[in-house]
Order: structure tokens, then sequence, then C-alpha cells
């Protein structure tokens, strides 16, 4: 009798811990493929610049820097572009096509002084700019220099420093990335299901370590940035008993 509960302890052992496991080491597996084959669509974006002509004397004459040439994505070739690298890296194959597709839940094409999110049906936004109120102006931040932009009672455009309106680099990053996490939030809520999510987005300008290590991977301040926001869902049922594994992911991709 003792063997006969051992076994069935050993049984018992089995299905509720091994089994779970392979079936998360099976599911890690696929969320790294999809994973590789969503930071490849990423880099789509390089093929997708626009360079203002009217700025190639600009460059005929050595101003060689990016920031010296008016640079735009399109984004209707990129939301094609970036379909295409998918289908290609899964060997056309339908049904892997639409997991990587169904796990998508935003994506966000970040410029200096303004973003655009589309959403799981590729519908792009009007473009968000990243403002704040100060001294009872609108001011236009940017992520290239220390300037803001208002326009003034004549209609028109002004620049300032913004040390101006007592704003510091570090809190005129936090003012953007709050910026971004307030649409991503409002792209990635579904009723009764998620709540918003919000992405760690790197802050150059805080110095906590902590801070640095957990924001480590994304930063969009340093250039033109396209990133992914994508979610993986698995259900086991097991004896009646449903397990949820969600794993949240964001991966991009900046020119500098």
């Amino acid at each position: 009798m003792g063997q006969i509960m051992a076994v069935i302890v050993i049984m018992v052992t089995i299905i509720f811990v091994f089994v779970p496991i392979s079936y998360l080491n099976a599911s890690n597996m696929e969320t790294e493929k999809v994973k590789q084959s969503l930071n490849l669509a990423a880099k789509a974006v390089v093929n997708c610049v626009e360079q203002d002509i009217s700025n190639l004397d600009e460059v005929m004459n050595g101003y060689e820097r990016i920031d010296a040439i008016d640079i735009k994505i399109d984004k209707e070739r990129l939301l094609k572009e970036f379909k295409q690298v998918i289908e290609s890296n899964c060997f056309n194959q339908k049904e892997k096509i639409k997991k990587i597709e169904d796990s998508i839940l935003a994506k966000a094409l970040v410029y200096h002084d303004m973003f655009f999110v589309a959403d799981k049906t590729d519908n792009w936004s009007p473009p968000f700019f990243f403002t704040t109120v100060r001294a009872g102006k609108l001011l236009y931040l940017n992520t290239s220099n220390d300037l803001v932009a208002y326009y003034d009672s004549a209609g028109d455009l002004k620049t300032e420093n913004i040390s101006n309106y007592s704003i510091t680099r570090k809190e005129k990053n936090e003012i953007i990335i709050n910026k971004i996490n307030q649409w991503v939030a409002q792209y990635t809520y579904e009723l009764g299901e998620r709540r918003g999510l919000n992405i760690q987005i790197r802050n150059p300008y805080e110095h906590d370590i902590e801070y640095k290590i957990k924001t480590s991977h994304l930063n969009v301040l340093d250039g033109i940035t396209f990133f992914v926001v994508y979610a993986e869902n698995n259900f086991l049922t097991m004896n009646m008993q449903e397990f949820n594994f969600k794993d949240y992911n964001v991966v991009g991709y900046t020119i500098e």
C-alpha cells in the first residue's frame, strides 16, 4: 500500500511540477523566437527614411551630420516593410505570422519633438507633441536641444532656453517619457483584460543605479526611434485549473 501511495505522489508531482515547467520552457523558447523576429522587423525603419531634397546642398557643402538634414519616416512604408520582414523571417508560415501579429499591442515612432502611435489595425494616430504649460504658456519640448518653442500673443513662433522656465534636462526628459507612456497606456488598455502598460524608458540624467539597470534596454531620446510593444499570452489547463503565463516586452531601433 505504501509503495502504491509513493507512486501516486510521484505521478502527481510530475503532473503538477514538471509538466508546467516543460510547458514554460517551450513557451520561453517560442517567446524568444518572437522577440528575434520583431527585433529584426523593427530595423525596417532604416529603410524608410526620407530626406528633404532642399537640404541636399548642405550635404554637398560638407554638412553631413544627421541633424543638418530634415529626417522624416514614411510611416505607411514602415508598416509594410515591418510586416514583410516578419513574413520572411517566418518563412511565410501563416500560423506563426498571425501569432506574432496578434501579440503586437502598439507600434510607436518617436521624433525629437513628437511621436505617433499605430494601433493593432495599423492605423496611425495624429502627432502627439511633447508639451508642458509654464507661466501660462504652452511650451513645445524636444529631445535634441535645450530649447522650448511657443507662440506669442501675435501668433509668432518664439524659442527660449528651458532654464528660463526652471526646467532641468532631467525634468524635460521626464515630461517627454511620461507623455509617451500616457499614450502607450491608452493604446495597450483592454477593458476587463489588462491595464494600460507603462514601459520603462531610460532618462540619461537619472543617475540612480537601480533605475539605470531597470531602464538600460530602451532609450528613445537619442534619435528617431521605432519601437513595438507586444505580449505573449499562453494558457495551460490541467484538471480544470487554468494557468495563465503573460510576458510583456518592448523591442525597437534608433536612428542616431
